[in-house]
């Protein structure tokens, strides 16, 4: 005859079990953190130590443009490194409710226009699209936690699109008098699986284009936080094949024109 255990010890082993699982779940992605930070931090360091090594041994071409070339490419590195940190200390910032938000009343168009004068400096041969409304588009928002949300959305449609592809960035008023911001790329597009997983901490879609390309899984997480601590709110409409369209959006007590 069989001893049956009784529903409370069924209950426990229950929950130990449940314990055992969430701690091996969060011990998995601490470890995966460990390896992608290290390779984060590998990646730029490599080709500055090579470039110091070749300067300092004297073994490399002298000539001003030699020299030049090799300046700017650490200093290309040096910025890979200063966005990592910047990116871990702002989830650190995130995870312990640290994040300052000054929301004030400003014209969107203007910061997003700031933002994408900066990329079309660092990369002329990019074309970046923008359409917006001719008179301003006031929300209340911190004009820094939406230049950084814009950076990470145009940055990311960069970095996943063909080097030829244009990117399009649009600014409207949603029908609810919210103002929404949208980057459209013509990337591979995201399946319907991974969508609501891209806004996780180190989550990056598997394909041919990240394989291709570094990062963290951090940005878009952090871009998802601040937009919500400014009352907003931040989605993505993505199909396989057909790019992905990432949108923002702030609310304003401004009347819609019109």
């Amino acid at each position: 005859m069989s001893e049956r255990a009784p529903p409370g010890w069924v209950q426990a082993e229950a929950v130990v079990a449940g314990e055992i699982c969430g701690e091996t779940d969060a011990e998995r992605l601490q470890a995966d953190f460990v390896a992608t930070v290290a390779h984060e931090l590998r990646t730029p360091l490599t080709p500055l130590k090579g470039f110091l090594a070749t300067l300092i041994a004297g073994t490399g071409e002298d000539d001003p443009a030699a020299r030049q070339e090799y300046y700017r490419i650490m200093q290309k590195q040096v910025g890979r490194l200063e966005l990592l940190i910047a990116d871990l200390l702002e989830v650190s910032r995130l995870e312990g409710g640290l994040v300052h938000v000054d929301a004030r009343r400003l014209d969107l168009t203007g910061v997003v226009r700031e933002q994408l004068a900066d990329f079309t400096r660092e990369q002329p041969d990019r074309e970046i699209r923008l359409r917006a409304p001719a008179e301003p588009v006031f929300v209340n928002g911190d004009p820094l936690r939406i230049g950084q949300v814009v950076s990470n959305l145009v940055s990311n449609a960069l970095k996943y699109s063909d080097h030829g592809a244009p990117i399009e960035v649009t600014l409207l008023w949603a029908g609810d008098g919210d103002a929404v911001v949208s980057v459209q790329d013509e990337g591979e597009g995201i399946p319907a699986s991974e969508q609501e997983r891209v806004f996780e901490r180190f989550h990056r879609v598997e394909n041919a284009m990240t394989r291709r390309t570094s990062g963290t899984g951090l940005g878009l997480y952090i871009a998802k936080r601040l937009v919500e601590a400014m009352r907003g709110r931040l989605w993505v409409v993505s199909s396989p094949g057909h790019g992905s369209t990432f949108s923002f959006s702030l609310p304003t007590d401004a009347p819609r024109p019109g």
